[in-house]
């Protein structure tokens, strides 16, 4: 992701691609494309590009663009990237590197795209003039970031601040940490895009109803090590009180949690 200290560690890169993917970045990023235009001489960056699955849904839907660059902070995000990366008519390659410190020429794309990275960017107005520098006159930025708490993430930050420390529940409910329009229309007015549009889309994110949900959802966090440190006690809590809170949720052999997210776009 986007921000210095949003390092993932182990398989966490692995465990992201296998299961938070298909249940949470993949549905977005749908939402995402389904609201941005590309055309045949769009040179495309994909920031903030996780394990690629904008860069696949671009390749899958066959829009034609003529290059796509996937950046992502985390090298081991980019290397299941590289590992699944999709056969295309056009050119993608991968790079590690910062949003607050774009590795790229002035002008370099016509759009950039970000599915759920920016809301982990430590400096936003610095990566918003670094996006609006290498954009072209004209260029598009769209993103992506949730606009409400999850249910299932408020009940691990409740958790984990019963049994581990409230020090913890800001690591938790990071992704969440975005999620006021008018703050976000105000900075890309403050750094000079316009055509700003701000919609509030519905999507809902499905788990296998498992006692272990919470403690599986955390395993492929950033957080995932400290939550591994915790006592057996503390970690059997936690996995028990999170089942718990989402049995709302519940329908069958599945939990189907309610999502809200906003897609953003500006133009330069």
């Amino acid at each position: 992701m986007a921000d210095t200290s949003y390092q993932l560690e182990g398989n966490a890169a692995e465990l992201y691609e296998k299961h938070t993917v298909p249940t949470g970045a993949r549905p977005a990023a749908e939402r995402l494309l389904e609201h941005v235009a590309l055309y045949p001489t769009d040179r495309v960056l994909d920031a903030a590009c996780g394990t690629g699955i904008v860069v696949r849904l671009i390749a899958q839907n066959e829009t034609p663009v003529a290059s796509v660059i996937g950046l992502d902070l985390n090298e081991s995000m980019l290397a299941v990237a590289r590992s699944v990366e999709p056969s295309t008519n056009f050119p993608i390659s991968w790079q590690r590197g910062d949003l607050c410190a774009l590795p790229f020429s002035d002008a370099q794309f016509e759009v950039v795209l970000c599915n759920h990275g920016f809301q982990f960017v430590p400096d936003k107005p610095v990566a918003l003039r670094e996006i609006k520098r290498v954009l072209t006159v004209g260029g598009r930025l769209n993103f992506s970031v949730w606009s409400a708490e999850a249910p299932m993430m408020l009940a691990i930050a409740n958790s984990v601040r019963r049994h581990i420390g409230e020090d913890l529940v800001k690591s938790v409910l990071a992704p969440f940490s975005y999620r006021d329009a008018p703050t976000i229309e105000n900075l890309l007015a403050d750094t000079g895009f316009h055509e700003i549009s701000i919609k509030n889309i519905g999507l809902s994110r499905h788990f296998p109803a498992s006692p272990n949900v919470g403690l599986d959802v955390i395993e492929r966090s950033a957080y995932a090590k400290e939550v591994a440190a915790a006592s057996e006690a503390a970690r059997t809590a936690i996995a028990s009180e999170v089942f718990e809170a989402m049995q709302p949720y519940r329908q069958g052999e599945e939990l189907v949690e309610p999502l809200r997210n906003f897609v953003v776009q500006a133009t330069r």
